[in-house]
């Protein structure tokens, strides 16, 4: 345990200064320690630095033996061996990196004409964090010999209530001091000394008023740190007497702190963190706050909702959003593990590198690349990781180094004391190389060393048991094996593997042994112990948990036995469990590139996904009412397959199966890369199981539900990666760069595309969408203007959202407006697509040479609705509005006056458009294109 108060005590003090290990990244400096130590330096570099300061960091990680060393840097000179300590450690961190650094701090530290004052907080300590602060303050100030500053103008209130003493309370004063041996004199010498401003007498005080009123008075209630500070500041550390070169407050545990003071603001110091930081904004340059907490103060965690408001106004001064915020710095020990082992400047060494360097970097490549993701992240080369996690700490196998930097709770010390004690003594006694391979030290090796840190873990107890059932086995591998298991899940995120990876591979790496070794151990713990599983469809071997269900499966599998199943099973089952709107989260996908380059609105255009099993698509791709079922502008068919030959079959001969289709122009193909197996024989296995009757349900207990969990894992699981990875396939698929034709919405995009090539732009706007309740007021209510000749001017439209549609839509996209500086005057659309549909609607109206001829307006929606323009009811209320007025001269229009439900023995009517504007005829256009 490392605190604030270590620094009183020369031999607890030194050690977290010349043995703390800085690390320092040079492409991410603010998230290494030397970077922060030098991020506070650069505080009294300038008033245009930032001097608010705010490390945040988990549990066991080093802040506070990070705040020990800041503090002996900042307080102590130059020559000092807390500080030639830190130096050298900053040094070695710096070093083939970036040594400017660490000599810019060296000479910060060399040129210091004094030191800083160091005032150290703990949140952690309860109650009012001014009470901690004075206490902190006037000791540093008594220990630099400053007599006269305004924090020891503190007994004001202790002085005044001495001299407020009534007769009879004065000789009970007096009493008491002299039953104490008057250790700072009678009452008028106390009085004297609290005149003088010497607070040493204040705890008499305390307890003189205690033996008088029964309680112990609070003289230091009402401290205020700003004019404290500010005094420090200007007398202090100002001019040619200065004491000191400047302030730093170091504050640890706020989070600690910002809950006490959420619930009880007065009682934690009221606005003492205001004040704070306050006086950093007015005198920076001369004052820095450190502060370090385990979580962000912006997450508020733990915080009433009432306290928040007031809560976030302190926390966004202390959690600066200009880069002085340091959010989980990384730790270094990975940077100095070789200095704890040997030392590899020998002969020996030379001989030992000449002859295995080969084999510690084949290792070192593997974790690098397969296993070990954190160091790419963190900006290493691999040149790095080999010298620092497999070179340099041999005997330390890569992952068993890595892992002893990263689980949860090892700490920097906890490492250091399993290299100086496992590890020294594994060095000590044990040969280089085992039957001639390297001897290393495997992960589970942790194990044993961290197996109460272990217990935590909600794994443990499977584990526990499992040993205790193996103990004495004669296979000594049966344990190791187990051991490799548990580290594996306790481990989490730090080991990891793909699902289609063995889980073997990593065992291996684990334990040491032979993949052969290794498969008969787990073989004896699956198949004869029942301890373990294999769940096949992420390759996985777990600890059963609970009842072990093995006879529970074999009950089960002699019922389907003699049971036939079809890869019909896994296509309904599909179905059944809806797998589609689980993954990818829906069953219908958008042709993003088709909606972006037309400028057009997402739900308009997308396909349903289907699954099929081949021969029930091959059947589909030859009938044209496939594509009734469907709602979507067509469908992405996911063809399921039983075998790899069967799906290499069908793909290969996708391309002929799609060109012979009558469909083909709206249908997509996804073929999985995976067969679907056994899938239909599992499915089969949880429709049995799921149809047990209550009673054996009962007596399988658990065991029942942990069976049917795990088969319903397993399909679902295995279905969610066929449909994740397939190949596409479509008629035009050359037509795509090779590199995006794995691409859903690419395919579905480049069948659009030739179907619909003059299909109308909406410039994105959602309203355009069909069905959309704002967008069929705006089309109806501008068509019906446009009925009612020059009746569309910018003072008549309803709402800005009017303005928003016709502007950029029918303005600027179609060019069938032309606006003036108060109207909107229909024109022949100047957009070629958009021009398209109205030489086509001029086409299906031309008279051919007639007097006159009736056009039922139904085949033009017909036209336009269908390829190869695509139009909406919306886009085409708003087209065939603009072509009637500009020929209203030539044509009329004959129809219903009420539509739909409403029309109830009403005869038909031939009228102009002006008249059929008065009407209510386009106040839906749904209703009036349906009608």
């Amino acid at each position: 345990s490392v605190y604030f108060g270590m620094l009183a005590d020369l031999e607890k003090n030194l050690p977290p200064c010349d043995r703390f290990i800085f690390n320092y990244d040079v492409t991410k400096p603010d998230l290494s320690t030397v970077g922060i130590l030098d991020a506070v330096r650069r505080s009294y570099h300038s008033p245009n630095q930032p001097n608010i300061h705010l490390m945040i960091q988990q549990y066991g990680k080093g802040k506070s033996h990070f705040a020990i060393a800041v503090a002996n840097f900042f307080k102590k000179p130059f020559h000092s061996q807390e500080v030639q300590g830190i130096l050298s450690q900053l040094e070695k961190a710096t070093s083939a990196k970036n040594q400017s650094i660490s000599e810019g701090l060296k000479l910060f530290k060399e040129k210091q004409r004094h030191q800083h004052l160091v005032i150290c907080l703990s949140g952690d300590q309860g109650g009012d964090i001014r009470k901690q602060f004075l206490q902190q303050l006037v000791k540093n100030l008594e220990e630099a010999g400053i007599q006269d500053s305004l924090a020891q103008h503190i007994c004001s209130e202790p002085l005044r209530y001495l001299e407020s003493l009534n007769p009879e309370n004065r000789v009970k004063a007096e009493k008491y001091l002299e039953s104490i041996g008057n250790p700072d004199g009678d009452l008028n010498s106390i009085i004297r000394l609290l005149r003088e401003n010497n607070s040493g007498v204040i705890s008499t005080v305390k307890k003189l008023a205690f033996q008088i009123t029964g309680f112990t008075l609070d003289f230091t209630a009402d401290i205020n740190i700003q004019a404290i500070l500010e005094d420090l500041l200007k007398n202090c550390c100002t001019g040619d007497n200065a004491h000191f070169q400047g302030i730093l407050i170091l504050f640890d545990e706020l989070n600690y702190y910002l809950k006490s003071w959420a619930a009880d603001d007065i009682g934690a110091g009221g606005t003492a963190l205001q004040n704070i930081t306050n006086i950093c904004e007015n005198y920076k340059g001369k004052i820095a706050l450190l502060s370090f907490t385990q979580i962000h103060p912006g997450r508020a965690l733990g915080i009433s909702a009432n306290a928040i408001p007031e809560y976030q106004k302190i926390a966004t001064r202390l959690a600066p959003k200009d880069g002085t915020t340091y959010d989980n710095p990384t730790s270094s020990l990975e940077l100095v593990i070789e200095n704890l082992l040997l030392r590899k400047n020998n002969s020996s060494w030379q001989t030992f590198h000449s002859q295995w360097h080969n084999t510690l970097r084949r290792e070192a490549e593997t974790a690098f690349e397969g296993r070990i993701k954190i160091y790419k992240n963190k900006g290493w080369s691999f040149q790095e990781f080999y010298t620092h996690l497999s070179e340099g700490c041999f005997p330390l196998y890569p992952l068993t180094a890595y892992l002893l930097c990263n689980l949860d709770f090892t700490q920097d010390r906890t490492a250091i004391q399993f290299i100086k004690g496992y590890v020294k003594n594994f060095i000590a006694t044990q040969p280089v190389d085992n039957a001639g391979k390297l001897n290393y030290i495997y992960p589970i090796a942790l194990v044993d060393t961290f197996i109460e840190n272990f217990s935590n873990y909600s794994v443990y107890n499977h584990y526990k048991k499992a040993v205790e059932l193996v103990a004495g086995a004669d296979n000594p591998d049966e344990l190791i094996v187990i051991k490799a298991l548990f580290l594996y899940e306790a481990s989490g995120e730090n080991l990891t593997k793909s699902d289609r990876e063995d889980h073997q591979e990593i065992l291996v790496a684990l334990t040491g042994l032979t993949k052969l070794k290794l498969q008969t151990a787990l073989d004896k713990l699956e198949k004869e112990r029942d301890l373990i599983y294999h769940r096949p469809e992420i390759k996985l071997y777990r600890f059963w948990e609970g009842i072990n269900p093995t006879g529970v499966q074999e009950e089960i599998e002699e019922k389907i036995k003699y049971q036939t199943t079809s890869i019909n099973d896994v296509v309904a089952y599909c179905g059944q469990i809806s797998i589609l709107k689980q993954y990818p989260s829906h069953d219908k996908i958008t042709a993003t590139q088709f909606v972006k380059n037309n400028k057009l609105v997402s739900e308009d255009w997308r396909f349903e996904f289907k699954i099929y099993s081949i021969h029930e698509f091959i059947r589909a791709l030859e009938n044209n009412r496939t594509l009734r079922d469907t709602k979507e502008k067509g469908i992405l068919a996911y063809v399921l397959a039983e075998t790899q030959e069967e799906l290499q079959a069908f793909r290969n001969n996708i391309s002929n199966y799609l060109a012979k289709s009558p469909i083909k122009n709206r249908i997509a193909v996804a073929i999985p890369i995976e067969e679907t197996g056994n899938l239909a024989r599992v499915i089969l296995k949880i429709k049995v199981l799921e149809e047990t009757d209550a009673a054996d349900k009962r007596l399988f207990g658990t065991a029942y539900k942990q069976l049917l969990q795990r088969w319903q894992e397993e399909v679902n699981t295995r279905l969610k990666r066929l449909l994740n990875d397939c190949t596409f396939h479509c008629v035009g698929l050359e037509k795509i760069p090779s590199a995006e034709q794995r691409k859903a919405q690419r395919v579905i995009s480049v069948l659009l595309q030739d179907l619909y090539p003059f299909v109308p732009p909406v410039d994105e706007i959602d309203k355009m969408r069909s069905g959309h309740l704002t967008g069929k007021k705006i089309v109806g209510w501008t068509a019906k203007q446009i009925f009612i000749e020059d009746n569309l001017s910018q003072q008549t439209l309803p709402d800005r959202s009017y303005s928003t549609v016709i502007d950029q839509i029918f303005v600027r996209l179609w060019g069938l407006f032309k606006k003036t500086s108060d109207k909107y005057i229909i024109q022949e659309p100047t957009n070629e697509k958009i021009r398209a549909a109205w030489d086509k609607i001029s086409e299906i109206t031309d008279l051919e040479g007639l007097p006159q001829k009736v056009i039922d307006l139904e085949k033009i929606w017909q036209v336009l609705s269908a390829p190869s323009f695509g139009y909406s009811e919306y886009n085409f209320t708003m087209l065939l509005a603009g072509w009637l007025a500009i020929h209203r001269k030539e044509v009329s229009l004959r129809g219903y006056i009420e539509l739909g439900s409403k029309r109830l023995n009403v005869t038909l009517k031939t009228q102009s458009l002006k008249e059929w504007g008065n009407t209510d005829i386009l106040q839906n256009p749904n209703a009036f294109v349906e009608d």
